[in-house]
């Protein structure tokens, strides 16, 4: 219970507390929003279950009954690490992410944060336009949250605009992207949350004939030299930088790292975690 914890984690329960519910509030906003906009653009019902006895008619729908994965990942970038790509380009295969600007935190020499120094705004996301450039975004205090859509914006809703063209005019784009982490020293870190929305597990795939928790279940039984990037996942060959370890780095096909990135029997390794 929280009467256990000390004074500084129930202080970070409570504030942990409010910002999920900001971010709940937020997520809610921005998917009452894109149902609208879509409007009747998509044909509906957009998913059901595999009985047809529930349907997901319009974007809220998938997001009210989505499974929702969220992380706070902190990544290090100390001077023998040779490559500044930390992140390689890519597109997450959730529906879409939430997520706060990267912010670099200083520590102190007992490697607990420092916030007594200011928190600065990381640099080095990127994206690729719709022309195949690659552009830098530059975060700056006045972004909050941030919204990116994933490659389920084709898997399941792209394929269900209508086709006139005021429909196809309204084609959502997941955009791909990547980290790239100037090298400094091991007293910061870049700090950041995110969320990402995944289709309801009991919803069903025709093409496949199984639902999207069968599929990450199937998943999971694969070896994982097995596994590719699945439904709302990454590649098992992703990781983070653990902001309490420099030495981890994401996994660059080193097999001397290869049983760090692997995960339990039974799990998976989706989107940075097991």
């Amino acid at each position: 219970s929280d009467s256990d914890l000390s004074a500084s984690c129930q202080d970070f329960s409570k504030n942990l507390h409010d910002f999920r519910t900001t971010v709940d509030e937020t997520t809610n906003a921005f998917a009452n929003r894109l149902s609208f906009e879509m409007g009747s653009s998509l044909t509906a019902p957009l998913m059901t279950t595999e009985d047809g006895s529930h349907s997901f008619n319009d974007v809220k729908d998938i997001v009210s009954s989505g499974e929702h994965l969220e992380h706070f990942h902190s990544y290090q970038k100390t001077g023998y690490h040779s490559s500044e790509q930390t992140i390689d380009l890519h597109v997450d295969q959730g529906f879409f992410i939430v997520f706060t600007p990267g912010l670099i935190v200083s520590h102190n020499a007992k490697v607990k944060p420092d916030l007594s120094r200011p928190l600065v705004e990381s640099e080095g996301f990127y994206v690729e336009t719709s022309d195949g450039n690659r552009s830098l975004v530059q975060f700056d205090a006045s972004d909050d949250l941030i919204f990116l859509m994933g490659d389920g914006a084709d898997q399941y809703i792209n394929n269900q605009l209508r086709a006139d063209s005021t429909s196809q005019q309204k084609r959502l784009r997941a955009a791909p992207h990547a980290v790239s982490l100037k090298t400094h020293d091991d007293s910061l870190a870049r700090v950041w949350y995110g969320r990402m929305i995944l289709p309801p597990k009991d919803a069903y795939i025709p093409s496949t004939a199984q639902t999207y928790g069968d599929v990450r279940n199937l998943l999971s039984s694969l070896p994982d030299g097995e596994r590719q990037a699945g439904v709302g996942c990454s590649s098992y060959t992703m990781r983070a930088l653990d902001g309490t370890n420099s030495t981890d780095e994401e996994h660059d096909g080193d097999d001397t790292q290869s049983d760090k990135s692997q995960c339990d029997e039974g799990s998976i390794y989706c989107w940075f975690r097991c």
